[in-house]
């Protein structure tokens, strides 16, 4: 990463991801080399794969080994640039991967894969969505009993005779 930080080719700048994929401290960090064989890990990292069932020891093995996709690294190695993939287990635990290859003089090495959970944040996505549609549906049923009361109004005010009850029924109507 030095290397490419010093050849100015890091950060890419055709890297249009979402900033909410960007880097962060809490980031799990899997080093891979080109074969994308596993060098280093992370405690970080090893913890995060501990959360969707994978314990055993990962340095020396491949993402694919551990059951991983490992379309993501193979992504960055072929573009040569970032890639971001999510990658949920046993429905309760997401995890985010962004693999970022690393080239030192134009040659490609490894890469480092930044691991993420972000478990929670997708719940919270998926409770937000629940309770948009909930507001949706409450609205669509006031705007019904709200049609249906003007309805009502309506037709009381072509039943009535008096000039006053017209116009007040007329009023309630325009509320």
């Amino acid at each position: 990463m030095s290397v490419m930080v010093a050849e100015g080719i890091f950060p890419f700048a055709d890297d249009d991801l979402p900033v909410e994929t960007a880097p962060r401290v809490g980031d799990g960090v899997i080093v891979v080399d080109e074969r994308a064989r596993i060098s280093f890990a992370s405690p970080n990292a090893v913890s995060a794969l501990h959360r969707i069932g994978i314990v055993s020891a990962i340095q020396g093995t491949t993402l694919g080994a551990l059951g991983l996709e490992t379309s993501v690294v193979h992504a960055s190695f072929a573009t040569r640039l970032p890639v971001v993939e999510e990658i949920e287990r046993r429905s309760d635990t997401t995890l985010l991967l962004r693999s970022i290859p690393l080239l030192a003089r134009g040659e490609l090495t490894g890469a480092l894969v930044l691991v993420r959970d972000v478990t929670d944040v997708r719940r919270r996505d998926r409770l937000l969505l629940t309770k948009d549609a909930t507001i949706r549906e409450v609205h669509h049923r006031v705007k019904n009993n709200l049609q249906t009361i003007s309805s009502l109004l309506r037709l009381q005010a072509r039943r009535i005779e008096e000039p006053e009850g017209k116009s007040a029924l007329a009023e309630a109507e325009r509320r």
